[in-house]
């Protein structure tokens, strides 16, 4: 591919994106037709398992199911660790994907969650609601053998975000307005358009990386003062971070979108973790 052509399928993806991403769930709408082939070659299957997110990855399963009828796998589990149109966090999704979820749930068998919390959505699959808990094996976690505290108090976050949900926006305003105070954050998350906008004024106060191995997360963490949860405005959501945090064995803040623990946060930047997250 010459750097023309190049050039020209990157500016057309990003224009479908903008265009199709809320309205059709593009690029992910295509795994629901990539599903449908796969599963249409499958056959003898007993249990079949499907994963979101990305939610087409159900939907693509259970038009396949309705194609194939008797081939279909035997028994259908749809793992599944947040709502999709009903979902509290983020923006509301477009009306017709109400009927394409019911769809889904209608064709599954089986609906799985991570935790016991009241869930608002599938009105056709209520009855096949359960609970399976989050596996781990806590003999691969490693962290420091011993902290130490550093000269500059550094602390971390690590995860997603969402605008006006879990939001750090206005905790990283108050950040950005004490010059006075030093210290290190350092962020992991593919969310960097929320942290970017404050790194003219924060400068190498705040590190911005990208995603690693579950293990490595842990260590790295460990290494911290403290740990930033954000919480999710939401009663039917509850952060895996939250276990990832419990191993490092670090003291964790619990930050809310309207940021109103600026005082706890100042005990925390003073080292003093009286209202610690227990």
């Amino acid at each position: 591919m010459n750097s023309d052509s190049y050039v020209r399928d990157n500016i057309i993806d990003k224009v479908l994106r903008v265009l199709f991403g809320r309205l059709l769930e593009y690029p992910d709408i295509e795994l629901a037709f990539k599903v449908k082939s796969i599963l249409k070659k499958e056959h003898g299957i007993d249990l079949l398992i499907t994963i979101a997110i990305p939610y087409p990855i159900h939907w693509g399963a259970a038009w396949a199911k309705k194609s194939l009828g008797a081939a279909f796998a035997r028994t259908w589990i749809s793992d599944c660790g947040d709502a999709y149109f009903r979902n509290p966090v983020g923006p509301p999704k477009p009306f017709y994907f109400k009927y394409i979820e019911d769809f889904w749930g209608r064709q599954t068998d089986f609906v799985t969650f991570p935790i016991d919390t009241p869930y608002d959505f599938l009105p056709s699959a209520q009855e096949k609601f359960h609970v399976i808990p989050q596996g781990f094996d806590f003999s691969r976690v490693r962290i420091v053998d011993r902290f130490t505290e550093g000269e500059t108090i550094q602390f971390a976050y690590a995860g997603a975000t969402y605008p006006g949900y879990r939001d750090p926006t206005k905790m990283l305003e108050y950040l950005s307005s004490r010059p006075d105070i030093p210290f290190r954050f350092i962020v992991y998350t593919k969310a960097k358009s929320h942290f970017t906008r404050f790194q003219d004024i924060l400068g190498d106060k705040m590190v911005l990386k990208d995603y690693i191995p579950r293990e490595e997360l842990i260590y790295e963490l460990s290494k911290m003062d403290f740990l930033i949860n954000l919480k999710n405005d939401s009663v039917v959501q509850s952060p895996s971070k939250l276990i990832d945090y419990y191993l490092t064995k670090r003291p964790i803040i619990d930050i809310t979108t309207d940021f109103n623990e600026k005082n706890y946060l100042d005990e925390f930047l003073c080292r003093d973790y009286t209202h610690q997250h227990i």
